[in-house]
């Protein structure tokens, strides 16, 4: 098993409002993806909490019980700033009262970054509407760089 990658100096980049995306690969080697709609680093034990919607999440939900392994990208809308961590879900739950918390900041974090860009609360209240909103707890494998440009697709140290 590969050693977990410390993430804590994402921080900034990963609760600044970022798009999320999230990929898994099931038993057919047919990949799903959905949008994760918040994220929370879980600096204790170094994990990433990353939040979907079961109900739109349901078929890379039932891709992890036996690949486990996922791929997410964040993205801040404003600079394009892009990185992806591959990790291996090691739980999914219901979100914490304190996740629920972190949700509502992200929505928050993500209308200051799509505001200035001609985006009004009716399409950031859809686009983060999280039915049944669930947590999957994520070990960090590897990072990677994708903001556009020559390092695009580099691993991060």
């Amino acid at each position: 098993m590969q050693d977990l990658v410390d993430i804590t100096r994402l921080t900034g980049l990963l609760h600044a409002g970022a798009a999320i995306s999230v990929a898994s690969c099931g038993n057919l080697q047919r990949p799903a993806i959905t949008r994760g709609i918040g994220c929370r680093l879980l600096a204790e034990s170094g994990l990433l909490s990353v939040f979907v919607s079961r109900h739109t999440s349901a078929d890379l939900l039932a891709d992890v019980i036996t690949h486990p392994h996922i791929a997410a990208v964040f993205c801040l809308p404003l600079t394009e700033q892009a990185i992806q961590i591959k990790g291996l879900v090691t739980l999914t739950r219901p979100l914490t009262d304190m996740e629920l918390g972190h949700l509502e900041n992200h929505r928050k974090a993500f209308a200051e970054q799509i505001s200035p860009l001609g985006y009004g609360q009716a399409f950031i209240s859809s686009y983060l509407y999280a039915e049944d909103p669930v947590a999957m707890l994520v070990k960090p494998l590897a990072v990677y760089q994708q903001t556009p440009g020559p390092l695009a697709g580099s691993h991060l140290a």
